[in-house]
C-alpha cells in the first residue's frame, strides 16, 4: 500500500485459482486484485521496471538506499523508468496504466530503507532471455 495506491499493488493473473487467492489474502488483511491478462502483464512489467531502474541507478551511486535514489537521483530514475516503459511497449506490446511513474516512486517511498544492489542481472535485466 502506498500514498498513491492505498488499496495496494499486489495483483494476480486472472486464472483458475486467482480469485480464491485474492479472497484468501484479503480475508487475512492483505490486499490483492485479480487482473485480466493484459492488465496483469502491465503490472508485472511495472514491478520489473521498478527493480531494474532503482537498482541500476543505486549501483551508480554506491551505498545509496532506495530512498536516496528517489530523493537525490530522481531525474535519473524517472528517465530510466520512462525509457524502460517505452521499450517494453514497443518491443513487447505492454500497455501501462496511467500514473505508472508516480506509482513506482510512491512504492519506493514505502521501502526507502532498502539497500540498492544489482542482482540477478542476466535474469532480471535481461528478462530471462525472453
Amino acid at each position: 500500500m502506498t500514498d498513491t495506491n492505498p488499496e495496494g499493488l499486489t495483483v494476480v493473473n486472472d486464472g483458475k485459482w486467482s480469485r480464491a487467492l485474492a479472497a484468501r489474502l484479503t480475508s487475512s488483511g492483505l490486499s490483492c486484485r485479480a487482473l485480466d491478462e493484459n492488465a496483469f502483464r502491465g503490472a508485472m512489467y511495472e514491478k520489473l521496471i521498478w527493480i531494474c531502474a532503482l537498482m541500476a541507478v543505486g549501483a551508480a551511486h554506491p551505498g545509496a538506499t532506495v530512498g536516496d535514489v528517489v530523493s537525490d537521483h530522481r531525474v535519473e530514475v524517472v528517465a530510466l523508468v520512462e525509457e524502460l516503459m517505452a521499450g517494453s511497449a514497443a518491443e513487447c506490446g505492454v500497455a501501462f496504466e496511467a500514473g505508472t511513474v508516480e506509482r513506482l516512486l510512491a512504492y519506493s517511498r514505502t521501502v526507502a530503507h532498502f539497500p540498492t544492489a544489482v542482482k540477478e542481472l542476466e535474469w532480471r535485466n535481461g528478462q530471462g532471455g525472453r
